[in-house]
């Protein structure tokens, strides 16, 4: 039994943990709950005997399926003009990626808006939350302010069709997770299908956005098996888990969260066998992040006048088909943009030149993919700003524009481009 404190107060995390989040969250708005209680909630659920872990899924599932074999890499030195942030640094290592599996555990409940996957004693299958406790603790938390208890109950399944897959879930609506965390499955699917003879219903999110079921689509996904989560809760007579291709910080609490290069790999060349390819490799681009709400290039005409001299083209990600986005990486040799999900189709790229630009935030997360794919990286860090426009999101460390140093990008362009 795990007892613990939560403002000098003695409770036991297995009885207590919903009257504390319940008194916790009945008036409050969620940015309280991730700036003050998420991590003391956090701990509690990652020594709760309610949580299903790794290699717990595999010995309580009814049957488990290799869907690819352990590996691992060593990236090659990032690009930059002076010292490397310990977030970059630390990530410039030998990383080993996990043998991955696909179970299928019976009897589970999916329940609120993140569909928290509740076994039938009781207990929350990590894996479903893509092996994050953070990810599935703001799961729990988002069914409870919603009404939908977590709890599993005895009721006959919501399919007749059996076994079901989930790929909805807190991020699955984020490109970059859709691509990385959520779309890989369809590989443990298909193996799963091809040793057992059954391709599960698909439960995506409801109304996805339609890069969503353009991938679905171009991975030769049958239509008849994808369904919108329409429901609240979900009662399943199986349901599928692939493991999410990369460690967890339960399983490597180093950090060790990169992602599998050879998945990626496997969606990319999938998506692209069926994208018309271009005849030209020599596209040069700048992402703007113009119409998004965080990150963007404070200074952008001026960055733009300044990368037309040296042949680059600005384009806007949001306004284009998933189709179109496939293509234009194939065909692009350079790409600069400050951090944001449209760099996640550097992984089309056959060999791409990435300068990611940073301002105070810094995230190792597509050094770690260019690097695994073996594309050239480079980055530079520029001033924070808050926009006078930007009133729609809380101010943090990770969404304030960026002042673009023009310095900074002909320095770099000349020394490891050559321009």
């Amino acid at each position: 039994m795990v007892r613990t404190t939560v403002r000098g107060k003695l409770i036991n995390s297995d009885n207590q943990i919903w009257r504390i989040m319940k008194t916790a969250f009945r008036d409050q708005a969620f940015d309280i709950y991730i700036n003050y209680i998420r991590d003391t909630l956090v701990d509690i659920l990652q020594t709760s005997s309610k949580l299903i872990q790794r290699q717990q899924l595999v010995d309580q599932s009814n049957r488990t399926l290799v869907y690819q074999k352990s590996s691992s890499y060593r990236p090659s030195n990032p690009h930059c003009l002076g010292s490397v942030p310990p977030d970059i640094s630390e990530s410039n290592r030998e990383w080993k990626i996990p043998e991955l599996f696909v179970a299928d555990v019976a009897d589970v409940w999916l329940i609120g808006p993140a569909a928290v996957a509740v076994t039938n004693d009781g207990k929350y299958i990590l894996e479903n939350a893509v092996g994050k406790p953070e990810i599935l603790m703001d799961s729990l938390v988002k069914s409870i302010y919603t009404g939908n208890i977590p709890v599993h109950q005895n009721t006959s399944p919501t399919f007749d069709s059996d076994p079901v897959a989930n790929l909805s879930g807190a991020q699955s609506q984020a490109f970059f997770h859709w691509f990385v965390d959520y779309l890989p499955k369809i590989k443990a699917i298909e193996q799963y299908d091809d040793k057992y003879g059954r391709y599960p219903e698909l439960l995506i999110p409801r109304d996805p956005p339609d890069w969503l079921i353009d991938s679905l689509k171009l991975l030769d996904v049958p239509t008849e098996k994808i369904n919108q989560r329409t429901e609240s809760r979900y009662h399943l007579g199986t349901l599928i888990i692939p493991f999410v291709p990369r460690h967890t910080s339960l399983t490597a609490p180093s950090g060790d969260f990169a992602r599998s290069p050879q998945v990626l790999n496997w969606i990319a060349n999938r998506l692209t066998d069926c994208v018309n390819q271009s005849e030209s490799n020599k596209e040069r681009i700048l992402i703007t992040r113009r119409d998004a709400d965080s990150r963007r290039i404070y200074n952008e005409d001026e960055i733009i006048t300044l990368l037309s001299d040296y042949g680059f083209t600005p384009v806007n990600l949001s306004t284009m088909s998933l189709r179109d986005q496939i293509k234009l990486f194939e065909s692009t040799e350079y790409v600069i943009a400050p951090h944001g999900a449209g760099l996640t189709n550097i992984i089309y790229a056959s060999n791409i030149n990435v300068l990611e630009i940073f301002g105070d935030f810094v995230s190792p997360i597509y050094y770690q993919i260019a690097a695994g794919l073996g594309h050239e990286y480079s980055f530079i860090q520029c001033d924070d700003i808050k926009s006078s426009d930007n009133k729609s999101i809380v101010e943090s460390r990770d969404n304030r524009d960026i002042l673009v140093n023009k310095e900074k990008i002909i320095r770099i362009m000349q020394k490891y481009w050559d321009m």
